[in-house]
């Protein structure tokens, strides 16, 4: 029987600036990340990660603030994820598919005082702005999906294209630690209203690495998710697995039956997780010449 792999990262050691560093010492220009035909490296998801943290830093953004997220799959997204954790700030992904009422509920539980919102989905909070007068900036993210929305509200908006991303050693990061609080995920709200989970560094890469561990994830290996990454799924049991394990994470957008298994095929994707009813959906396709092609 083959032994579990185990990592070795001892708890203070589970924080997104011990391990973003870590990982990119280890892995150099391995590819990391892949999305819509672009890859970046390791190397380049640590550089840009700690550009993306000193430019909010810059923009504002205080450690241990709440950051709200009403971004779609992209690597933006992942990025951003990394840097308010580096920062010391507190990310609070929302489901995309809120607005109106639900909108404002997620924003004002998860006492968010900036909001990083898609350029497609700026008009969803112009609509309930007036309920949230906590959130001040707004930080919008062209995340290729769909048509831009103008803002005609009245809230500071900065651009992505605007964050002084420039290298600055200068830039002192403050302290953060295991036990701090990374991030507030929602609950499903199937049995009432959904509920804000506080997650701390150790916590989420507790489960993360155990997953690899008791999986036997390896840096050969290639894990794909077209799951939304403000779902635990898509980020702790896909995007930081493949991070931890000196993997190569596929991110596609959204879930396609069309285009899931040529995905798997083209990038050589060794691991993936799906729900139950997309499992259905893929089982119903026509059979394929390109079936026995993986």
């Amino acid at each position: 029987m083959t032994p579990l792999r185990t990592l070795g990262i001892p708890v203070a050691g589970m924080t997104w600036p011990s391990l973003l560093r870590r990982q990119g010492q280890r892995n150099g220009d391995k590819t990391c990340l892949v999305f819509e035909g672009r890859r970046w490296s390791y190397r380049e998801v640590h550089d840009q990660t700690l550009a993306l943290a000193r430019g909010l830093l810059h923009a504002g953004v205080r450690p241990g603030e709440h950051v709200a997220l009403l971004i779609g799959n992209c690597a933006e997204t992942l990025l951003l994820n990394m840097a308010l954790g580096c920062m010391g700030a507190v990310t609070c992904p929302i489901n995309t598919a809120a607005k109106g009422d639900l909108l404002a509920y997620f924003i004002k539980l998860s006492r968010a005082t900036t909001l990083v919102v898609g350029h497609d989905l700026a008009g969803r909070f112009a609509e309930i702005e007036g309920q949230c007068p906590d959130v001040l900036p707004l930080l919008r993210v062209d995340t290729g999906a769909g048509d831009a929305v103008s803002y005609s509200g009245a809230r500071r908006m900065l651009e992505w294209a605007d964050l002084d991303l420039r290298d600055d050693a200068g830039t002192v990061f403050p302290a953060v630690a295991a036990e701090d609080v990374q991030t507030i995920m929602f609950t499903s709200g199937t049995t009432g209203p959904s509920k804000g989970v506080q997650i701390t560094h150790a916590q989420s890469f507790q489960f993360s690495i155990g997953r690899v561990e008791y999986l036997g994830l390896r840096a050969d290996d290639v894990v794909y998710t077209c799951l939304p990454l403000f779902h635990g799924n898509a980020r702790n049991a896909a995007a930081v697995c493949a991070f931890v394990a000196d993997a190569t994470l596929v991110l596609s957008r959204r879930f396609s039956a069309r285009a899931v298994w040529s995905e798997v095929r083209e990038h050589g994707v060794t691991q993936f997780n799906l729900l139950s009813s997309m499992t259905n959906i893929l089982w119903g396709i026509p059979p394929s010449a390109a079936d026995r092609s993986h």
